[in-house]
């Protein structure tokens, strides 16, 4: 049995797959199995596949009869897999070498944990570095955060292969799109998941990129998710100003006053409710002013003039966060 195994879900994906495939046979810890899934590819993908999977025993191939969607696709490849731990790639990003041994280490060392993700590197089409963005978050800053967002990126997930029940994982296959921010909301209703700082994958942004075809309805799909989480979690009377917030943070809603006191005082009274310290305020702040400072522009000049009036007390975790995502470490209490 390999000690992980590797899920890749690729459909016409002959542009970059070379690459992605590259840095998973090249990383430092080499006991695992790579399975990938082709969703009826009609470019050279076949070919592709079909030639590491001769060069490599590592290396699986299933392809299916028809087109399934990137979630039926990745469950195939689970239903097959052998390790009890399980890595995912999709066939266009990269793996820094110690990924794997990083991950791997991690949930040896964690055994309370279901995921942890990493960090990343933001790439282009052409694979030239846009921006590093370091995003550690401890188990309790990121069960907080789920409830709102996705708290990482899904191709740096790594995950145990079987809920605590012994009941398989498996992504939600009713809709097409945010499946993975489910996942990663299933995975802390039944334990524990983090964020490593290192930035363990190249994340390539491009046109082809569903977040970037169907933005609409990855959001309305993500917002229905958070939404749920909100529900369950929240009592009844935070949630009109919860869902006020959703809608701006979703592009449900244009970003206006309005909804920017609602969403200020629905996320105070949250951080309330939990308990929550220091580094959950950094992170409200900082999705606070996501979703409404994202445009720029006049409107953004406005309503960040409205935040610092409505909202004293987020501007100094709001100036931690920033300088979080640009590699500053908060020391304990910070």
């Amino acid at each position: 049995m390999p000690r992980l195994s590797v899920v890749m879900a690729v459909y016409n994906a002959q542009a970059h797959l070379r690459a992605a495939i590259d840095s998973v046979l090249a990383q430092s810890m080499g006991d695992f199995e790579l399975i990938v899934v082709d969703d009826t590819s009609n470019d050279s993908t076949p070919q592709i596949l079909a030639d590491y999977a001769a060069a490599d025993p590592r290396v699986i191939v299933v392809r299916n009869d028809s087109n399934l969607g990137p979630y039926p696709s990745a469950n195939r490849a689970l239903a097959i897999a052998r390790a009890p731990l399980i890595a995912r790639l999709d066939g266009d990003d990269l793996c820094e070498p110690d990924r794997f041994a990083r991950q791997v280490a991690f949930l040896d060392a964690h055994p309370d944990h279901m995921l942890v993700g990493c960090s990343y590197i933001s790439i282009d089409e052409n694979g030239r570095q846009r921006f590093v963005r370091r995003n550690p978050m401890g188990w309790r800053v990121a069960q907080w955060a789920v409830r709102f967002r996705m708290p990482m990126v899904h191709p740096g997930f790594c995950y145990r292969r079987l809920m605590p029940d012994g009941a398989p994982v498996r992504y939600a296959t009713d809709v097409r799109f945010a499946q993975d921010y489910r996942l990663a909301a299933t995975l802390a209703q039944a334990g524990r998941i983090a964020v490593l700082g290192e930035p363990l994958v190249r994340y390539r942004m491009h046109p082809g990129n569903i977040s970037m075809t169907r933005l609409a309805d990855q959001d309305r799909i993500a917002r229905q998710i958070a939404w749920e989480q909100v529900a369950a979690h929240y009592p009844p009377s935070l949630h009109p100003r919860l869902a006020a917030f959703l809608d701006v943070l979703y592009r449900q809603q244009a970003p206006d006053s309005a909804p920017l006191a609602q969403s200020a005082s629905g996320l105070r009274a949250a951080l309330a409710y939990d308990g929550a310290g220091v580094p959950e305020r950094r992170r409200a702040a900082g999705i606070l002013a996501e979703a409404f400072l994202r445009g720029g522009g006049m409107q953004a000049v406005r309503l960040g003039a409205e935040l610092a009036r409505q909202a004293p007390d987020m501007l100094a975790p709001l100036a931690l966060r920033m300088l979080e995502l640009k590699g500053w470490k908060p020391q304990r209490g910070e």
